[in-house]
């Protein structure tokens, strides 16, 4: 439901609508809307759809939204919503309203900290789920993959010293 700037359908190779705007606008049903794919059975995505001449914090503060998520809550046991980033647009208020619970997800090197943080006082703290910390390189205290331990042993003949240059 990131209306402003959506990729999912370029990221997954799908179509673009009519998908969430078409659904709470009342131009398509939802079985019309609604992505299955053949890899992933039991995987049902909206994509966003076009939205032309319209802020999408209307689509998102209208009644037909909140019935769309109360519908959805019906059919389905579990619903990730990809929101705009917490402090950016006021869309992502709108949706965690209708959520059971927000998990932030950050990058490192991309992430400002002080965003972060805000971020994470702006969701209420009965809906914080956790932070994911996505693109970031293994920790260096970390456990290595793999651990390997060797021991080995020798014998020859050293070339003196005087054979150095």
């Amino acid at each position: 439901s990131d209306l402003r700037r959506p990729a999912i359908h370029t990221q997954l190779g799908i179509p673009e609508g009519p998908g969430l705007s078409g659904l709470v606008l009342g131009m398509c049903s939802f079985e019309d809307a609604v992505v299955r794919t053949e890899q992933f059975p039991n995987l049902h995505i909206l994509v966003n759809g076009k939205l032309e001449n319209m802020n999408p914090s209307e689509l998102l503060d209208s009644g037909h939204w909140r019935a769309l998520c109360q519908m959805v809550r019906k059919r389905y046991q579990y619903i990730v919503v990809d929101s705009p980033p917490v402090t950016a647009v006021t869309d992502y208020e709108l949706i965690q309203m209708a959520a059971d619970g927000t998990v932030l997800v950050v990058r490192p090197e991309h992430t400002n900290r002080t965003a972060c943080f805000k971020a994470i006082d702006t969701v209420p703290n009965d809906k914080l789920l956790g932070v994911i910390l996505n693109c970031a390189q293994p920790w260096f205290a970390s456990k290595a993959a793999t651990y390997e331990y060797g021991y080995g042993y020798g014998y020859g003949y050293a070339s003196s010293g005087a054979d150095k240059s």
